[in-house]
C-alpha cells in the first residue's frame, strides 16, 4: 500500500533527525485514505521534537504532529510540510503509598498506547482507566480528545501534562484546569490545535476496586457482580466494544464518526421528544442524544453506498466504515449525505469527531 521511502538527513544545532520523503499517510490513519507527506519523522523525545519544530520553523515549513492516527484523515492531496510521529514512551510510578483506596501518580509518554497503558495499570491493582479499554490511540491523542466511554473519561484522573509549546519553543506544564478538557474536546483540539505537542501526562490512580458503574450494559456483562475487580470491568468492556465495534487493524474505519449533540432548543427537544428519542440530562440543563440514535432514524443504520465505498457499521450506526479502498473525497461526500439526513428530520447538525489533517 505504501511509497517507498526516501531518506536524507539534517543537522540543526548538533541533533540528527531522520526525515523520510514522500511516506504513504494511508498507513497512518485507520480511515487508510489520503496522499502523502512531503516529509515524514519520528520523535522519541522533547529535543528531536523541538529540533523538528526549529527546523520546521528556519526552512518555512509547516509541520504537526500525530499519534496512531486512529482519529484523524488526511486529504487526497496529502500533506505539503512535515509530519511528525509522536512515539516518545514512557511509564513512571512517581508516588505511591501501597495501601487499599490511595493514590498513585504515573507519567506516561504521550506516544504510549492507550490500552497498554490500561492493562498495565490494571496488572498493578489500580482503578481508574478501565473502562477505556480497547480505545484505540495514544495516550497523548487521549487527551487532546478527553477520550471516554462508560461514564469514565481521562480528564478524572489526569493530574497534568508536559507540553512543548511551538510558538514560544519551550516546555511547559499544564494542569488539568488549564487543559480546557469538555466532552471529546480540549484545549489541544479546539482552543489552539497545534500549538501544543504532548509529551507526557501525569496521572492519579487508585489501589483497589472500581466504586460505580452507572451502564447498564456494563452491568449486564458482569452479571450485577456486586464488587467487580478492574481487570473483570475491563474484560467486560472489552467484551462489548469487540461485539459492536469493527477492528481498525482489519477493517478501515476511526470509530465515532460524529459526536453526540447537546441540544438546548426547546423546539428541537420538543421534535426529539415526539419521537421518543433517548434524552440525558446534562448538569447545564441541556440534553444529550445519542447520534447513533439519530442516523439509526434516518434509516441509515447498516447503510452502505456501492459508489463512494462507505457505509455504517452494523452493530454502530455511528462508525464509518470502508468498503473498499477509496479516497477521502468519497468519505467527505458520504459524511455530508448523514449530516443532511439528520438535519433534515431532526434539524440537528451533526459535528465531526476525527480530524482532517490539512496543511
Amino acid at each position: 500500500m505504501g511509497t517507498q521511502r526516501k531518506k536524507h538527513y539534517k543537522v540543526y544545532e548538533n541533533q540528527r533527525l531522520e526525515l523520510h520523503q514522500d511516506v504513504d499517510l494511508r498507513d497512518h490513519s485507520t480511515m487508510r485514505v489520503g496522499g502523502s507527506a512531503r516529509l515524514f519523522a519520528e520523535v522519541r523525545n522533547a529535543a528531536e521534537v523541538d529540533w523538528a519544530y526549529q527546523w520546521a520553523a528556519s526552512t518555512c515549513t509547516s509541520v504537526c504532529t500525530i499519534g496512531s492516527g486512529s482519529n484523524i484523515f488526511w486529504p487526497d492531496e496529502g500533506y505539503s510540510g512535515l509530519v511528525l510521529h509522536n512515539r516518545i514512551l514512557g511509564f513512571e510510578i512517581l508516588s505511591q503509598d501501597g495501601k487499599v483506596g490511595d493514590a498513585f501518580e504515573i507519567q506516561i509518554g504521550a506516544g504510549e498506547i492507550l490500552d497498554d497503558v490500561i492493562e498495565r495499570s490494571i496488572q498493578l491493582g489500580l482503578t481508574g482507566l478501565e473502562c477505556l479499554s480497547l480505545i484505540p490511540g495514544t495516550c497523548g491523542g487521549a487527551v487532546i480528545q478527553n477520550s471516554g466511554a462508560y461514564g469514565m473519561e481521562i480528564s478524572q484522573v489526569l493530574q497534568h501534562v508536559e507540553a512543548y509549546d511551538t510558538h514560544t519553543h519551550q516546555t511547559v506544564t499544564l494542569t488539568r484546569d488549564s487543559c480546557g478538557l469538555g466532552y471529546r474536546t480540549s484545549r489541544f483540539k479546539n482552543d489552539e490545535p497545534g500549538r501544543y505537542v504532548i509529551l507526557s501526562l501525569t496521572v492519579e490512580l487508585q489501589r483497589g476496586p472500581p466504586t460505580s458503574f452507572p451502564y447498564p450494559a456494563l452491568l449486564a456483562v458482569l452479571n450485577n457482580t456486586a464488587a467487580p475487580t478492574s481487570a473483570e470491568v475491563r474484560s467486560a468492556v472489552i467484551a462489548i466494544r469487540k461485539g459492536k465495534l469493527p477492528d481498525p487493524a482489519v477493517v478501515p474505519n476511526c470509530g465515532s464518526f460524529f459526536t453526540n449533540p447537546v441540544i438546548s432548543s426547546d423546539a428541537i427537544l420538543a421534535i426529539l421528544r415526539s419521537a421518543r428519542a433517548p434524552l440525558y440530562e446534562l448538569e447545564s440543563g441541556k440534553y444529550k442524544v445519542p447520534a447513533a440514535w439519530l442516523i439509526e432514524h434516518c434509516g441509515l443504520r447498516n447503510h452502505v453506498d456501492v459508489r463512494l465505498g462507505y457505509g455504517t457499521w452494523p452493530g454502530q450506526p455511528l462508525v464509518l466504515f470502508a468498503t473498499r479502498q477509496s479516497s477521502c473525497n468519497n468519505l467527505l461526500e458520504y459524511s455530508m449525505m448523514i449530516e443532511r439526513a439528520v438535519k433534515s428530520q431532526f434539524g440537528i447538525t451533526l459535528e465531526r469527531e476525527p480530524v482532517l489533517m490539512r496543511v
